[in-house]
């Protein structure tokens, strides 16, 4: 499945393909593709994904200081995560 995510950040953004956040709420929005790919944050950040498009996502990491896996996330819907561990996650 393509995934498509635009962010909209309350934190500083890395335009070479990720987004960093410092202790900071980040919502990526979910609508067809994926953008940014690489998310990097700080202890105690929490990332938003909100579905925006008519079709069903998984939001997964299996890369980065630690794994997080939303499993089936129906249209419209979101999943959020607050990270333990600094570093940087491809998803």
């Amino acid at each position: 499945m393509l995934v498509t995510a635009l962010a909209l950040v309350a934190a500083p953004v890395i335009l070479s393909g990720g987004s960093e956040a410092d202790g900071a709420g980040v919502v990526v929005v979910v609508n067809g593709g994926l953008s940014p790919k690489v998310l990097t944050v700080t202890t105690g950040t929490t990332v938003t994904w909100d579905l925006a498009d008519a079709d069903k996502h998984r939001i997964r990491s299996r890369s980065g200081p630690a794994e997080f896996d939303s499993g089936g996330i129906d249209p419209g819907g979101s999943y959020s995560f607050s990270f333990t561990r600094t570093g940087s996650y491809s998803y």
